[in-house]
């Protein structure tokens, strides 16, 4: 079994990126190892905490917005659950840069997404599309962690992927 060395979790301040967060935070605990915060800030997009006012941000505003917002997270992990957080903070297209920083970790951890749209319909979701070509283990995240995982079950078609 290969050894889990660095994990990466992105997230978007949703709630359900938050259940990823907390999930990857007991895996690194448990692991002893870093764990990779991630934002991407899609430079077309508006700042998910401020969706409501409908106001289009500049991405350099986005992203230190972002990076304080990360900052603070990462302290309360750290603290919470004794564990070492690099904050990174990426301007660009989502999935290319989760399929670039995914590179460079054992375990990509991520928070299923709620809701249908016709992009989402069309395209499939950001874990579809992830997981259609990516090498490295992706975890879906779909509560908010309680503790440590007890069991796991694994399904397969013996397909080769």
């Amino acid at each position: 079994m290969n050894r889990i060395n660095a994990i990466l979790v992105a997230t978007n301040f949703s709630a359900a990126a938050n259940a990823a967060v907390r999930r990857a935070a007991l895996l690194a605990q448990e692991h002893e190892v870093r764990l990779k915060l991630l934002h991407v800030v899609d430079e077309g997009g508006v700042y998910p905490a401020l969706k409501r006012f409908a106001l289009n941000i500049d991405p350099s505003l986005k992203a230190a917005l972002a990076s304080a917002n990360l900052r603070l997270l990462a302290d309360e992990l750290n603290l919470t659950f004794d564990v070492a957080v690099d904050v990174v903070v990426k301007l660009g297209d989502t999935l290319q840069v989760l399929r670039s920083e995914s590179k460079r970790v054992d375990l990509v951890v991520l928070g299923q997404s709620v809701g249908t749209s016709i992009k989402r319909l069309v395209k499939g979701t950001l874990v579809d599309r992830l997981l259609s070509d990516n090498a490295c283990p992706v975890l879906v995240v779909k509560q908010m962690a309680e503790g440590p995982y007890r069991r796991i079950l694994t399904a397969f078609d013996f397909a080769p992927a």
